[in-house]
């Protein structure tokens, strides 16, 4: 399991690789997680209400998600 939300979860979405996973969480808050250790890789917390939705982008480390503030994002790799 993976824990760090602090609310609910409401959506994940797995890199096609298999490498790492990220949910949405009510927490206004995208956790991205290392499939292979279970640790916390990186927070994107830029949100004002919950995160609804998230994909990863084809093969890429991008995502975009939905979020209760009528936002859609699109959050590029670094």
């Amino acid at each position: 399991s993976f824990e760090g939300h602090t609310h609910h979860v409401l959506g994940v979405s797995f890199k096609a690789d298999g490498s790492r996973v990220a949910s949405a969480g009510a927490d206004n808050a995208i956790k991205i997680w290392n499939m292979e250790t279970g640790e916390q890789f990186r927070t994107i917390a830029n949100y004002s209400k919950q995160v609804t939705g998230i994909a990863y982008i084809g093969v890429s480390d991008n995502l975009i998600s939905g979020s209760g503030d009528k936002t859609v994002k699109l959050h590029r790799s670094n």
